[in-house]
């Protein structure tokens, strides 16, 4: 892989994630404004807002004053950033990887006591800023470079150390965490129940739907006098249904268009000796 291969590795993403976020928020808008012709619904009527919606398309919200339409979809615009840094930099960080992952997980230090004032970020106040998410990122990045052998277990160590220490002072503890615990999650559970491997399979789709179908399902649910373990249960299928008919018919297309831009990356092959 070269910086050359940058635009067909974003075009392959963007094959592979935009058709279902675009499906999402079409659905979303169409899933609260029908909510709104129930006989039992009793709040504001619906108005669409095309500019608000239009602004999705290229994750732009953040650069307006409108809101997302779910409360999800910012984390989109911060994945985004992640995949162009990713691309531009993953030659650098094969060739120098402590010197890299340092650098990116110190980066949103810079931030910290008005340094550099939250408020001049590019992205508003700065949530959907990737620099503020990268000892995170940097967390799951550090896991794909120990299982292909490119750093040591003692290097792998110090520097997920480093970056659960800088997301802890730079996002909610809680946030550095669930981090640790998906790394040491991953790297333990090589063989995945069946059910956990299905969940997985449409878990993009879960995550595209689940906000604004859970909620509409609560509201509408609870004005018919439901017991709330019930009207929960009942929401929660719904968001199920409704993700598994997003992942079948728009994010599972999607994946094999997405393969015929394969972008050559190293493969992650099993580890026998650990180095170090």
């Amino acid at each position: 892989y070269s910086t050359k291969d940058l635009p067909r590795f974003l075009f392959r993403r963007i094959v592979r994630i935009e058709p279902p976020y675009l499906c999402a928020v079409l659905f979303s808008i169409a899933l609260m404004y029908v909510s709104t012709l129930a006989p039992i619904y009793k709040g504001e009527p619906f108005e669409l807002d095309m500019k608000q919606a239009l602004l999705h398309i290229a994750y732009i919200i953040p650069l307006s004053e409108k809101n997302w339409i779910s409360g999800v979809y910012w984390t989109l615009c911060v994945e985004f950033q992640f995949y162009i840094l990713i691309a531009a930099a993953y030659s650098t960080m094969i060739a120098a990887p402590r010197l890299t992952i340092v650098l990116l997980v110190l980066s949103p230090l810079l931030f910290v006591d008005k340094l550099l004032p939250s408020e001049q970020l590019p992205l508003g106040e700065g949530r959907e800023f990737i620099v503020l998410h990268l000892p995170v990122f940097m967390m799951g990045a550090l896991l794909y470079l120990r299982e292909t052998d490119t750093i040591d277990t003692v290097w792998f160590g110090a520097l997920l150390a480093l970056a659960a220490i800088i997301a802890a002072l730079t996002q909610p503890l809680a946030v550095a965490g669930f981090a640790l615990l998906g790394v040491f999650g991953i790297s333990a559970l090589r063989r995945p129940p069946r059910l956990l491997l299905a969940f997985g399979t449409i878990s993009y789709s879960m995550y595209l739907l689940h906000a604004v179908v859970i909620m509409k399902s609560q509201n509408l649910l609870a004005r018919l006098n439901l017991d709330w373990f019930v009207i929960n249960v009942l929401a929660l299928i719904a968001a199920l249904v409704t993700a598994f008919l997003l992942w079948f018919l728009v994010e599972k297309p999607s994946i094999r268009a997405s393969k015929y831009f394969k972008t050559h990356l190293v493969k992650v092959r099993p580890r026998s000796d650990p180095v170090g």
